[in-house]
């Protein structure tokens, strides 16, 4: 059966003003997502993913601009609500994660306060019921001893208890959808590991939508429903976590998978993807992508559109395309 669809972005279009020229760092990205369905956005850094997450709960600040696009949430569009009326939606019934839980954190007020601030906001409780409130998702993230961390400031705490406060701040308000940019970065390997598994546990157990932004592949396949892979502020890679994990079709994507390193196996070097992206002032015309690619041939002219090559998987490269056409004769 299929589940609600509580997000869906057509066309998002999110451009930076620099002295210059235009940076076009998200340029015509589209997509959806279910209730209880977890997204994993992929790809390097300045691929647009972030800006992504940020254009959606509408904090792109001057000398950025949404351009155009829509971002339909339960159906309304929250581009063009006012200011004051996105307020009751962000941190209340979207909330987001942000990447480092030391710049994220006030340091001068107390993780108790933080927390509380939320809930007094858009739960309109009172002091002494967001007190408890803000213990028992202290519990609720793993953070032992709560009535007395709750008296905390964030420099007291570890790497990994600050972001587990603001996971708890971002669960504060019950929200239907968490954005998280990049939420283990910051953090060791083996914390790393608690944090994902907390969310996944989270996620589950509220039956909460998210969408889980990382350059690391590897970390977004161990807990998304689905991955969409950027390039160069579009979409070039888009399905099911199986399909396009088992038969990756744009050869970004077979080169990010490749250079994932596997323990059980040995290997001189690691596989690379050679050369780097393209400066967004200056893309190329046609394919972003294909000064790096190694399938480049005499089809690839114009730039390439999304197209599903197969049941819940979309690609944009003209090579595997025209693969998936052939394969598709062949089969009739």
């Amino acid at each position: 059966m299929q589940k609600e669809k509580i997000l869906e972005v057509k066309g998002l279009r999110t451009h930076f003003n620099t002295r210059e020229g235009i940076v076009k760092s998200v340029n015509g990205v589209s997509f959806d997502l279910h209730q209880g369905e977890i997204l994993g956005i992929v790809g390097e850094s300045g691929a647009g993913k972030s800006v992504t997450g940020f254009s959606i709960l509408r904090l792109i600040e001057p000398p950025g601009e949404v351009v155009a696009g829509e971002v339909n949430f339960r159906g309304q569009d929250i581009l063009k609500l006012k200011e004051k009326e996105m307020n009751q939606i962000r941190g209340n019934k979207i909330s987001m994660i942000f990447q480092d839980p030391m710049t994220s954190l006030n340091p001068v007020l107390t993780i108790g306060q933080q927390i509380m601030e939320v809930l007094r906001f858009h739960l309109n409780l009172s002091r002494k019921k967001a007190r408890l409130r803000a213990i028992e998702l202290l519990k609720m993230v793993g953070i032992s001893s709560p009535e007395k961390r709750i008296a905390h400031y964030p420099n007291q705490l570890s790497g990994g208890m600050r972001q587990r406060v603001v996971i708890a701040i971002a669960l504060a308000s019950d929200p239907e959808l968490i954005i998280a940019d990049e939420p283990t970065t910051a953090l060791d390997v083996t914390i790393q590991a608690q944090i994902i598994s907390l969310m996944k546990k989270l996620i589950k157990e509220r039956k909460t939508s998210m969408i889980i932004i990382s350059h690391d592949l590897a970390l977004v396949s161990e807990i998304a429903d689905r991955i969409m892979v950027m390039y160069a502020g579009k979409v070039i890679e888009y399905g099911d976590k199986r399909s396009l994990i088992t038969n990756p079709a744009h050869p970004y994507t077979t080169g990010l998978i490749d250079s994932i390193p596997v323990l059980n196996k040995d290997q001189a070097r690691l596989k690379q993807i050679k050369g780097l992206m393209s400066s967004p002032l200056n893309l190329p015309e046609g394919c972003k992508f294909r000064s790096r690619c190694e399938r480049t041939g005499s089809n690839c002219v114009g730039e390439p559109e999304l197209k599903e090559i197969a049941n819940n998987h979309q690609v944009a490269c003209h090579a595997a395309q025209l693969f998936s056409e052939e394969l598709m004769k062949g089969v009739g």
